[in-house]
């Protein structure tokens, strides 16, 4: 036993020296912390003591340092700028680009890419240039604030598949178009909804009489809206709808002398066609008395339904750019004169008469489909809806509208074989939008251009917080590690790879917005018509240029920071060998971009 204590004597005797100089160290430490602490207190204390002068001066400088003198977190400030104005910048560009290109004609007679080559059905792209004209002024001009006239009427239209069936039938101008929707109600016992018919006799309004882009009482018009191309800013495109049917037109000479105060469709000889359709569809005697009342003000020769007595009626001479239209159109419309019939009506029980609903058609004189009429006709034998049969939907169709860059419908088929099927039954048309049909499809590039640049500012913003937090923190403050630490140690070491990864990708997409910008249309010959209108639109060229300038800026200022900067020790990650030479290539490029 007194071995064993002479053993353990010395061991014991060198854990206490040991312990002591632990002890020591300890308390070295702590007391070299409580004077950095008074030192900062100290420090704090007279730097509150200073005059104000000296505060601010050393406040701007402590700001200035921070800023702009060369270091890591400098660099992660400036790239957060750079990606935020980079991201401003596309965010302006792409609705003005947009809009520009919504203005490039598809017709390839005016160098667009032609109506069938869209990616749309444009009802009006092939028709003759006073509907389009009108549309598109009336669109303009009432219907795109919701306070406008007819915007309610515009949306409804639009996506009214019976109303956009007109259209694509023989008709070629709004005047057309209201005598087909008077047809169609009499001919074919179909009801046109409210909102086609305020929308097209909005239409027909402006194109004869409101709007001077259209037509003028002194037979030059203007081009204040913009829809013209500027070689035909002062011609009249609907100047064809005011002559006679002797003309190839529209109208009775001098119809208009007395205006009609009830219906005339089928009973009169005095009046037009288009006259009988105008009362019955767009409201009534107010709209042909404001069209008596313009022929006041006609200095050129006046409309044909103008009274006869005083003034001229409109003849062959009125500049015209529908002429061989407006023949084939009056042809229609002595047919229809010849096929107009009265609606049969029956008695009521009150003593009123109205018109008998046709077979096939509901109380408001739509016509029920085929499923519709087979679910009046029978009655549920006892089945639960799960147990019925479901509806196939086909694929949606192109998206239907008046013109490009507007509001449309696209539908689909929606069939089901049984006696009854399981409700509710899948929706067989929406609502959408046209797309333009110029020959350069970048708004989702730009948005993914947009919203990466956005997501860099704010993880570029981010590490420079993380940054600016630890430039006075020392190796003894991570001696132990909390838990809040770890997670922004993560941080630290992989949101500088990530925006790295994210700068390469913006490099494809700005490659690929300059080709398409600034070599599309030299190499039209090769790719197509994809890219050939890119370069036309100012403010596209203009993003393209500043972006791609931006981003060579950001790389050389993370390489320069690169070269003459160092991190924290903590945060130094040595370069790991690769066997394969071109990983390892990449690797250095990679490692180039930034710290």
């Amino acid at each position: 036993s007194s071995h064993r204590l002479e053993e353990s004597g010395p061991r014991r005797s060198l854990s206490h020296a040991h312990l002591a100089r632990t002890s020591r160290a300890a308390r070295v430490r702590a007391a070299i912390g409580a004077m950095a602490r008074g030192g900062g207190r100290k420090k704090k204390a007279d730097a509150r003591q200073l005059p104000i002068g000296k505060r601010i001066l050393g406040g701007c400088s402590a700001f200035w340092r921070l800023i702009f003198q060369p270091s890591i977190h400098t660099f992660f400030f400036w790239s957060f700028c750079i990606y935020l104005v980079s991201g401003l910048l596309v965010l302006v560009t792409r609705p003005a680009a947009e809009d520009f290109f919504c203005k490039v004609r598809p017709q390839a007679a005016r160098g667009g890419r032609g109506c069938e080559n869209c990616s749309s059905k444009l009802l009006l792209c092939d028709k003759p240039a006073c509907w389009m004209h009108a549309n598109n002024v009336t669109f303009i001009a009432n219907a795109t604030d919701p306070a406008g006239s007819v915007y309610q009427d515009f949306q409804d239209a639009a996506t009214d598949v019976t109303c956009n069936g007109l259209i694509t039938s023989d008709v070629n101008n709004p005047l057309e178009m209201v005598v087909a929707v008077k047809r169609e109600e009499v001919l074919q016992s179909t009801t046109v909804t409210t909102a086609c018919r305020k929308y097209h006799c909005g239409v027909l309004r402006n194109a004869l009489i409101r709007l001077p882009d259209l037509n003028s009482w002194t037979n030059e018009c203007t081009n204040f809206y913009g829809s013209k191309p500027g070689a035909e800013a002062s011609v009249c495109p609907c100047a064809g709808m005011l002559k006679a049917r002797a003309d190839g037109g529209y109208w009775n000479p001098g119809e208009l002398e007395t205006v009609p105060q009830s219906s005339i469709w089928g009973t009169s000889s005095v009046w037009s066609v288009s006259t009988g359709a105008i009362f019955d569809v767009c409201g009534g005697a107010p709209f042909l008395q404001e069209m008596q009342a313009a022929c006041a003000n006609w200095t050129a020769p006046a409309p044909a339904w103008c009274p006869v007595a005083g003034v001229t009626a409109t003849t062959g001479s009125a500049t015209t750019t529908d002429s061989t239209t407006a023949a084939s159109t009056s042809a229609a419309a002595r047919r229809l004169e010849d096929q107009a019939e009265p609606m049969p009506t029956e008695a009521l029980p009150s003593g009123e008469v109205r018109q008998q609903r046709p077979a096939g058609t509901d109380d408001s004189g739509g016509i029920l489909d085929a499923e519709a009429s087979r679910r009046l006709q029978t009655t549920a034998a006892g089945l639960q809806n799960s147990d019925l049969q479901d509806y196939e939907a086909g694929p949606w169709g192109r998206c239907t509208c008046y013109q490009q860059c507007t509001r449309g419908v696209r539908t689909r088929l929606v069939e089901c074989l049984a006696e009854q099927c399981k409700s509710p039954k899948p929706a067989d048309r929406e609502s959408c939008i046209c797309a333009h049909c110029a020959g350069c499809d970048v708004d989702l590039r730009l948005l993914v251009f947009m919203c990466i640049y956005f997501l860099q500012a704010a993880v570029a913003f981010y590490v420079f917080i993380l940054y600016v937090r630890v430039l006075h923190q020392t190796e003894d403050d991570f001696v132990k590690l909390r838990l809040s630490m770890k997670c922004k140690g993560f941080f630290y070491k992989q949101l500088p790879p990530l925006l790295r990864v994210l700068v390469l990708l913006q490099l494809v997409q700005l490659l690929w917005l300059l080709f398409d910008t600034w070599l599309g249309s030299a190499l039209q010959a090769g790719i197509g018509d994809l890219s050939k209108d890119c370069i036309a639109s100012k403010d596209l060229c203009l993003c393209t240029v500043a972006t791609a300038c931006l981003w060579l800026f950001q790389v050389v200022m993370g390489r320069c920071t690169k070269q003459h900067s160092r991190k924290p020790d903590w945060l130094y990650a040595p370069e790991r060998d690769s066997r394969v030479p071109v990983l390892k290539h990449l690797r250095r490029c990679f490692r180039c971009l930034g710290p």
